[in-house]
Order: structure tokens, then sequence, then C-alpha cells
């Protein structure tokens, strides 16, 4: 079952297949099994995601073709949404915990990119590239 809605995470964008298999207490055993080649419960959660996959892929398809506004409304709300977790430029803000073997967890924040101009140019065209890209491959494919 584990593998079913996990796989369901994976097809929408912004939400971690991984964090939604921590959150049911799953990733530890399924890491385990592929570390251990443990073949009966990888085959129990490749069963589940092709099961979750092939369902799942069919309802969004659905919801898609009978909603489409709201769903892309909805899928572009799970991506910004997420986008301050992935967000590259951060700072310590405090620090949380230090573990026994010395490693230390901080409250880290969100900034703004404080680079040289010469970095400041190089993001600014990779957004430019990534855009060129999203917009030809979506072109293409009404081909």
């Amino acid at each position: 079952i584990s593998g079913a809605i996990a796989i369901c995470a994976m097809l929408l964008p912004g939400i971690s297949g991984s964090f939604i298999l921590l959150i049911l207490g799953a990733y530890t055993p399924v890491i385990t099994a592929l570390s251990n080649f443990d073949i009966l419960r990888i085959g129990a959660f490749a069963v589940g995601a092709l099961i979750g996959l092939l369902t799942f892929s069919r309802v969004l398809s659905r919801i898609l073709k009978n909603h489409h506004s709201t769903t892309i409304a909805l899928l572009t709300g799970f991506l910004l949404g997420s986008l301050h977790v992935i967000w590259p430029w951060k700072r310590q803000i405090e620090m949380l915990y230090t573990h026994s073997d010395g490693r230390e967890e901080w409250l880290l924040g969100n900034i703004l990119p404080n680079s040289t101009p010469n970095e400041f140019i190089l993001i600014i065209a990779s957004v430019a590239i990534g855009a060129i890209i999203v917009t030809a491959l979506d072109r293409f494919s009404r081909i």
C-alpha cells in the first residue's frame, strides 16, 4: 500500500514520495529491503507502486481533462508551496540541536542570492535556459 501511495506523490510536482514514505513509516523498511536485496519486499513495494501508478495516472488524467484549470492551479500551489524547502540560498539562523557525534542541526532561513555580478548573470541565464527548454518541449508536444 505504501508503494501505491508514494508513487501518487511522485507523480505530483512539489510532493516528495520519500517524504510520504517517511510519514507512513515505510521509508526505513524499503531502504533496508533494497540494501539487503530482499526480493519479496521489493517485489511487494514494486507491485504496489505499479498499481498506484496505473490507477493514479488514469485518475489524474481524468481530473485534468474535466477540471484542467483548477487542477493546474492546485499543482502550481504545490510547486510554490515547496519552493521554500528547495530554495538554494539559505543562512543559518539558530542552532537547534547537537547530535552525540557532533553534528549540528540548524534552523535555516531563505535569503536572496548574495553573489558576484557574474554569478548573478549565470543564475539568470540558467533560469532563462530552463524556461526556453520547457517552452520548446511544450510546443513540440503539441505537434
